[in-house]
């Protein structure tokens, strides 16, 4: 009878709530390889999570040591062209359900980051921004209306994964420089992002841009 209602126990356990990073890893040592297509030009480019760094604005130099501000450490992912080399970093604040763009910079973490990924509850959930984002050397507005989709799969390089779907509608700017903004991503569980698509609009101007995943290496255990 005991061994009855702990086989019984163990099947009713519920399960382990999902966090952000099951679908935008971050542990070191992960790799992503893709394609990315903007208009006519295709890059070759590689993501690499390289771990923590700390983020803070420059200190002056007469600044006493006692008096400096320790900064925040926040997982990065690097981005570099196969062929030319770095491009760039971007630095993330992970919550339990959502991971945000903290700095795109180590000297300039953003006063509000934005959020890019949710892991919805239900089925589905809306989420939304109103804050300052860095943009062409300044701050501008940027107002988000996004939604997070689960997806029952999504194949991924032959093997199938749960998904998670993320569309955000954005505004960035104001009069002549806004920009419009339409961005499709797919997010697998265990893998990160696999595609994304974007439509970038100012005034009678429209850009495409696509990344598709062509390669993916976990981190090491």
């Amino acid at each position: 009878m005991i061994s009855l209602l702990l086989a019984s126990s163990l099947v009713a356990a519920p399960q382990a709530a999902e966090v952000a990073t099951d679908y935008f890893p971050l542990k070191k040592g992960a790799t992503w390889n893709y394609t990315d297509t903007a208009e006519r030009l295709n890059l070759q480019v590689q993501d690499r999570a390289e771990g923590e760094y700390e983020v803070k604005k420059e200190e002056f130099e007469d600044t006493r040591e006692e008096d400096k501000r320790p900064g925040v450490m926040m997982p990065t992912i690097g981005t570099y062209d196969t062929r030319s080399g770095f491009m760039g970093r971007t630095f993330y604040i992970v919550n339990d359900r959502e991971i945000r763009v903290g700095a795109l910079s180590r000297h300039e973490p953003i006063v509000e980051p934005y959020p890019i990924l949710v892991v919805p509850t239900g089925e589905s959930e809306k989420f939304g921004y109103d804050g300052l984002v860095p943009m062409s050397g300044t701050t501008e507005r940027m107002v988000l209306d996004g939604t997070a989709r689960r997806l029952a799969s999504v194949n991924v390089l032959g093997k199938d994964y749960p998904a998670i779907e993320i569309r955000m509608e954005m505004k960035l700017g104001q009069g002549d420089l806004l920009l419009s903004v339409t961005q499709l991503a797919v997010y697998a569980k265990g893998v990160g992002l696999v595609s994304m698509q974007e439509t970038v609009k100012t005034g009678r101007d429209t850009t495409r841009r696509s990344r598709t995943l062509t390669a993916f290496k976990s981190a090491p255990e």
